[in-house]
């Protein structure tokens, strides 16, 4: 018997199948080195292994499945939101797979719509959300500005049978259902052996525009995981969503710390406002950075060289399976629509959209992709 949907989060102890052990061979966890393990000695930014394996294969084979055990069904019913943790560029992508899913998903009778908060805030997304639930939506996906915030609109939701899945930022200790997106732990580690590969040895001031999010707290913690014993996180900066907060902190932190070696910039946009930084503060070559996500700055960094990686998710597919998981579920009905996700979760309650890395080697690989849906960055 498949666990419902309906369980809570922290409940989903689903055992990995042979199918979900591919999904997990995406990530970067199987390579995780300890910090005992690397070298003291710096390769410089050519030395950083680049990556562009997602997992998209399998999210496809994943997508045909549920087509076809929704077949000639009528979707009418179905009435579901996608809903960002504010308005940024970034986000491009993840309504592109979003919008993809619908195409298709309207054509049986669904309806959708993907939702940014006027406000990265709690508060707003927190409103937009309660105005949903009060509009008939069969379900949301959200990804938490903070996840304290969202355990009693959720519950209320859930309450109301209606579906809740988080995506980009995962929601355990609430009753989403499951999580779409990076593993974030992965994610950060993949930055922490970029760095080591890189620099070696050092100081690194990390950066991020939430410390509470999930996606930030696991991201740094897996860095740290990852990183060589004589790296060293010196300094966790927040610029609460603020590109130019990023750019005068991180400016701020180079003239206090002349023994700055790297930057590690964790949301999207910090990528482009490290590359500001170390290019006002004339350390061009002697500050190495690794970001996250490719924002149109940040791509042209990393062809620059300025930025010597960014570990990249595949936020189209989140929005592409968030909106097939909570048409399927509400279509389907929980058990059968578990049966379709369970062999796909990388771990429990995880659907793994994959981790890359970009590098100058190989940043024509995922310019092609957005290209293909349409877009130049991510």
């Amino acid at each position: 018997m498949h666990r419902s949907f309906r369980g809570r989060y922290a409940g989903l102890l689903i055992a990995a199948t042979a199918a979900a052990a591919l999904v997990a061979g995406c990530s970067t966890s199987s390579n995780a080195n300890s910090g005992s393990s690397s070298s003291s000695s710096s390769g410089g930014a050519s030395a950083i292994q680049g990556s562009s394996s997602f997992n998209d294969s399998k999210l496809d084979e994943l997508t045909t499945k549920i087509q076809a055990a929704i077949g000639s069904k009528d979707l009418s019913g179905v009435k579901i939101a996608m809903v960002t943790n504010g308005n940024s560029s970034y986000w491009n992508e993840a309504k592109a797979g979003w919008d993809k899913a619908m195409q298709w998903l309207s054509s049986k009778g669904a309806s959708g719509q993907f939702e940014e908060p006027t406000q990265s805030t709690a508060s707003a997304q927190v409103s937009l959300l309660e105005t949903l639930s009060t509009q008939g939506y069969s379900g949301w996906a959200v990804s938490a500005v903070t996840s304290d915030s969202l355990t009693q609109p959720i519950a209320s939701a859930v309450g109301k049978g209606q579906s809740v899945i988080a995506f980009d930022s995962p929601l355990p200790g609430t009753k989403a259902q499951f999580y779409i997106g990076t593993p974030n732990t992965d994610a950060g580690c993949a930055a922490g052996r970029a760095m080591t590969s890189a620099i070696g040895s050092g100081d690194v001031v990390a950066i991020s525009g939430s410390l509470t999010a999930q996606n930030t707290q696991q991201r740094i913690q897996g860095f740290k995981n990852c990183m060589g014993s004589g790296v060293k996180v010196v300094q966790t900066l927040n610029d609460n969503q603020d590109v130019s907060s990023a750019v005068s902190q991180l400016q701020a932190a180079i003239q206090a710390n002349p023994n700055i070696k790297g930057i590690y910039a964790v949301y999207s946009y910090d990528g482009g406002a490290a590359g500001q930084a170390v290019r006002a503060a004339n350390k061009v070559g002697k500050i190495t950075i690794v970001s996250d996500d490719g924002e149109s700055d940040t791509v042209a960094d990393v062809k620059s060289g300025l930025i010597a990686a960014s570990v990249l998710q595949r936020p189209y597919y989140q929005g592409y399976m968030s909106a097939y998981a909570l048409a399927a579920d509400k279509a389907l009905g929980e058990s059968a629509a578990m049966a379709l996700f369970q062999p796909y979760f990388a771990s429990a309650g995880v659907l793994s959209t994959g981790v890359g890395v970009m590098t100058k080697a190989n940043e024509s690989d995922f310019t092609a992709f957005w290209s293909k849906i349409g877009l130049k960055s991510q």
